[in-house]
């Protein structure tokens, strides 16, 4: 979906026509961005939260992991980029 967004935009968000959470924006940049968004349950309510995430207007690949998860577990995530042209790894890993 293409929205041009502006300063202190506001996305409403609802389920069966009742709103759930509304995304304000702010500190948007005048340069072509995307942006994720990616809206979740808040604790054990029928309320939103939102994560977010803005991708620079770039011509390499880029990558966001986002952690929605509120439950006790943990877990890692290991992001490898395996460049076998160049023979080399890149490796970047942390815990959720």
């Amino acid at each position: 979906m293409l929205i041009s967004l502006h300063e202190h935009d506001r996305l409403e968000f609802r389920m069966h026509q009742m709103p759930v959470g509304i995304f304000q924006t702010r500190g948007v940049s005048q340069k072509n961005m995307s942006l994720l968004l990616v809206p979740h349950r808040r604790n054990h309510t029928l309320k939103a939260s939102f994560a977010s995430h803005a991708f620079a207007d770039l011509h390499s690949a880029q990558i966001a992991v986002v952690d929605v998860y509120s439950g006790k577990d943990q877990s890692r995530v290991q992001i490898m980029d395996d460049d076998d042209a160049l023979g080399k790894k890149n490796s970047e890993q942390g815990t959720l």
